[in-house]
C-alpha cells in the first residue's frame, strides 16, 4: 500500500465521513475539554500529571501543556471510541439514576 491510497480519499468516501463525524463530536464536547484542562491545572492542589503511554507528547511544544494536551488527548479518544456528548450525558444519567456515587 501506498501513501496516497492510504491517506487520500474522496469527500464522498466512508473514511471522509467517519473523520468528519469524530471532528464534529470533538468540536461539541469542547467545553468539556476545556473543564478537564482548567481542572487539572489547580496549581493550589498541586497535582502531578504523567505524560506516558496515549498521553506522551509527540513533540517538546506539547509538553509546556500538560493539562491542555490531556483533556485533548482524552477527548479525542473519547470520540475515536464512539462517544459524544449526548451519550456520555446519558451515561452520567443512568448512574445518578441507579444511585451510583463512583
Amino acid at each position: 500500500d501506498n501513501f496516497i491510497k492510504t491517506h487520500c480519499f474522496t469527500v464522498r468516501s466512508r473514511q471522509y465521513q467517519e473523520i468528519e463525524r469524530r471532528f464534529e463530536i470533538i468540536k461539541d464536547m469542547y467545553n468539556l475539554e476545556y473543564h478537564l484542562a482548567t481542572s487539572l491545572n489547580v496549581r493550589a492542589e498541586k497535582r502531578r500529571l504523567f505524560t506516558e503511554g496515549v498521553f506522551c507528547p509527540r513533540s517538546t511544544a506539547e509538553l509546556g501543556d500538560r493539562p491542555g494536551l490531556v483533556a485533548a488527548r482524552m477527548i479525542r479518544i473519547l470520540a475515536e471510541i464512539g462517544h459524544s456528548r449526548h451519550s456520555l450525558n446519558q451515561l452520567v444519567m443512568e448512574k445518578v439514576d441507579r444511585g451510583d456515587r463512583q
